[in-house]
């Protein structure tokens, strides 16, 4: 797999098709690595789940919250927060598999909790989803910059580190296999060409 950085990719002379190209044969383990301008060499694999305190005026509830960086709203399940500090609402939502999503209600005024932070939301109150909790793209843009690691997802407010810790760690998988396994089927697909 090779990973290009440049934004445009160098001129080359293409070869015509009548002249073979010899290709050496080589064990997939033996594809030496500085060929390569940039090579991926592990992919974290998780969803990030994270406890916290959701707030609303005088009601509180600790609550186990998945953060998606891939949701465009925060979501809250219906039944975790009253509807008498909601307000009615007909937005529709798709979930990701397209899916509609059924929505009666906003909180425009919940606030999220953590290390003695508070950070304000609005939320969509959804009948038919399975995490209690999803804190989307507009609650990543109130903590960007952020930084990842195995432990949870960080970010710096007034010189403080705000931590948001995963309930379980963040697990990397080496894939120099996937990788060698990738360039050697590319090497044999150009050598069959």
């Amino acid at each position: 797999m090779k990973l290009a950085l440049l934004q445009t990719p160098p001129q080359q002379n293409e070869i015509p098709p009548s002249i073979p190209v010899a290709m050496p044969q080589m064990a997939e383990t033996e594809i030496p690595k500085q060929q390569f301008i940039q090579t991926i060499s592990k992919i974290t694999f998780q969803k990030w789940f994270s406890i916290v305190t959701l707030m609303v005026d005088d009601f509180s509830t600790n609550t186990v919250s998945l953060i998606d960086s891939g949701a465009d709203v925060n979501c809250i399940k219906r039944g975790i927060i009253p509807t008498k500090y909601c307000d009615k609402s007909n937005e529709g939502l798709a979930s990701a598999n397209g899916s509609a999503l059924h929505i009666n209600y906003k909180l425009n005024k919940g606030y999220i909790k953590v290390d003695g932070y508070c950070f304000k939301n609005t939320f969509l109150i959804v009948n038919n989803m399975t995490s209690d909790l999803i804190l989307g793209t507009p609650f990543l843009t109130q903590i960007y910059p952020f930084y990842v690691n195995e432990i949870g997802l960080h970010t710096k407010i007034m010189g403080k580190t705000i931590s948001f810790k995963f309930l379980t760690a963040a697990k990397q998988r080496e894939i120099a296999t996937l990788q060698s396994a990738s360039i050697y089927k590319q090497i044999n697909a150009i050598h069959l060409k």
